[in-house]
């Protein structure tokens, strides 16, 4: 079976963190006996992690808690995720998703320095990364062994690794490298393709919900015939074309059931209560009470608090965002889906089957936040609790109130347009990124000319015209660290200009001889290269300077040394890094 493996030309690797939401709580527990006992983590009403020792018992993701514990204790821990207690109960994402950002800046800087930046990173999920390296390197275990050791020694995460021509195989690989002292398993041949499939678990081929009868493994699928369609068949070959898919996500989105109450409840107005926060048009202030009277929870009790949570959630998903990605939101939409046919204010069958509708409004701007008024702030919303229940940054607060005041004056119009309306689930999301820092000029690609002498001009061309650009003028490593698309076009002007200068062009030409007794005539100049460029955009703010630097591929510690030598001036900063200085 060589055709998998023989016919690529792709090195694929997938890093996988092993019991990555456990191992976020070891960080903070230190005394969390993830080597000695079975351990699993849930959040609610699922399992969404359990430990080695704890699979071995059985336990599997999505499991009841309940279940989960009786297989794993007395000896074994289910502990719960990272929670808030109000406005909540939320989950509280923060610390998994800064272990993550953790992750994937260590993964970059590791492959920077391991491949000068010839690589592709694709998010998976919060845990797991898709590579693809320009060419298989030379000893593709070795290289996974350092890139894995690289990775753990920044973040003290344990991470396995596997490489394959492909993202199916990399990922069968890294599931096959669990539990092993290498924690690295590569496919580098048309056997070890037919070895990996058939030791893996049929059930772990992506798009195969349940196995045909007496199908163990993904070899055993080959002989299923009918019962599968083409792309499942491929893949039980080992096949896979799919490509990684690098952009950034086009939505950041956090959402909510709500109870079945009316919109108007969800975005009550008035001038006191556990917490409000200013109302900028209309009056008095968006209130939210925690809990019912006794300080219960409970789904009755949500809607008195859900769009302040979810804002909450929003604002501390954007944060992490814009450290990944370098960008900002501009618009923010509202989507509710509303009840069926079930009457109990909890989910079940038939709880959002009344269809979704959806607004959009322009993404607000931040609030003014005093510290005096966040520091009371964080007191009425914890209630009591300790304020590491809450986890937002008082910095935060002018965000999240100016968040709150755009979705609740959105809930109340709609509300009052569409005859206040049942809502059973809400969700707000995010969207329309800006464009992140700004581009580079062409002009920034091409190092300084040398100082040299003049150079005769040759006969001009037949009719004067833009020859394309002096091959001398471009840096070679500079050129093949470009965009391909980029690159190519740079290329093609080299070539006009080379072309054009064996014909006698390429460079102004010089005035034909004129009699005396006519007017002297000026002399048609071929245009620079600049008159066909935009203005090059004012030098930015230290901050933005240094971004634009580091978008265009190099280190931080480099970058700021080229801005310090131009005095704070991107694009001198730039032309010294581009021309070799």
């Amino acid at each position: 079976m060589a055709d998998a493996f023989a016919l690529a030309r792709r090195c694929v690797l997938h890093l996988d963190l092993d019991s990555f939401f456990l191992a976020v709580h070891k960080r903070r527990d230190p005394t969390l006996p993830l080597e000695s006992k079975p351990v699993v983590l849930y959040q609610f009403q699922d399992v969404i992690c359990a430990n080695r020792r704890a699979k071995a018992l059985g336990v599997q993701k999505h499991m009841r808690p309940r279940e989960a514990r009786a297989l794993v204790e007395p000896h074994g821990l289910v502990i719960h995720a990272f929670c808030r207690d109000w406005p909540g109960p939320r989950v509280r994402y923060g610390p998994y998703t800064a272990a993550s950002r953790e992750f994937f800046d260590a993964l970059a800087d590791a492959l920077r320095a391991a491949t000068g930046g010839g690589a592709a990173i694709e998010r998976g999920s919060i845990d797991e990364a898709y590579v693809e390296l320009a060419m298989m390197p030379q000893d593709p275990a070795a290289f996974c062994g350092r890139l894995r050791a690289a990775v753990e020694g920044a973040t003290g995460l344990r991470v396995t690794v596997g490489c394959g021509p492909n993202k199916l195989l990399a990922k069968l690989a890294s599931s096959a490298a669990k539990g092993t002292d290498a924690a690295v398993r590569v496919v580098d041949g048309g056997a070890a393709v037919d070895d990996l499939l058939a030791a893996s678990p049929a059930s772990r081929l992506p798009g195969l919900s349940k196995p045909p009868a007496g199908a163990k493994t993904i070899s055993d699928l080959r002989a299923c015939g009918a019962e599968l369609d083409d792309k499942l068949r491929d893949k039980a070959f080992g096949r896979d074309d799919a490509t990684l898919k690098c952009a950034p996500p086009k939505t950041a989105q956090v959402a909510s059931w709500t109870g079945h109450c009316d919109m108007a409840t969800l975005c009550r107005r008035g001038e006191t209560a556990a917490v409000a926060f200013p109302a900028r048009r209309g009056g008095g202030s968006w209130l939210f009470e925690p809990h019912d009277a006794e300080g219960r929870s409970s789904e009755l009790t949500r809607p008195r608090w859900v769009v302040l949570a979810l804002c909450i959630d929003l604002e501390e998903r954007l944060r992490h965002d814009a450290a990944l990605y370098r960008r900002r939101p501009t618009r923010l939409t509202l989507t509710i889906r509303q009840p069926g046919t079930d009457p109990l204010p909890i989910p079940g069958n038939n709880y959002t089957e009344g269809g979704s509708k959806s607004r959009s409004v322009p993404f607000p701007a931040p609030q003014p936040s005093p510290p005096e008024e966040a520091e009371a702030l964080v007191k009425r919303i914890c209630g009591g609790v300790s304020s590491e229940s809450v986890d937002v940054p008082d910095d935060a607060y002018g965000r999240i109130s100016a968040l709150v005041d755009a979705v609740a004056t959105a809930l109340e119009a709609w509300a009052r347009e569409q005859g206040n309306p049942r809502v059973a689930h809400l969700s707000l999301a995010a969207g329309h990124f800006d464009s992140g820092p700004a581009p580079v000029p062409i002009t920034a690609l091409f190092k300084p000319s040398p100082k040299k002498k003049k150079r005769p001009a040759p006969a001009p061309p037949a009719s004067p015209s833009f020859a394309g650009i002096d091959g001398a003028d471009v840096d070679p490593a500079t050129l093949s660290e470009l965009p391909p698309a980029v690159r190519a076009d740079v290329e093609r002007q080299m070539r006009l200009w080379e072309g054009s200068r064996k014909r006698g062009g390429g460079v102004s030409p010089s005035p034909p001889a004129t009699p005396a007794s006519k007017k002297k005539r000026t002399p048609t100049k071929s245009p620079k290269i600049t008159a066909y460029l935009p203005p090059s955009p004012a030098s930015p703010a230290p901050a933005a300077a240094l971004d634009q630097i580091l978008a265009m591929g190099f280190g931080p510690n480099r970058a700021q040394r080229a801005l310090d030598a131009a005095n704070g001036d991107a694009q001198r900063a730039i032309e010294q890094l581009l021309g070799g200085g």
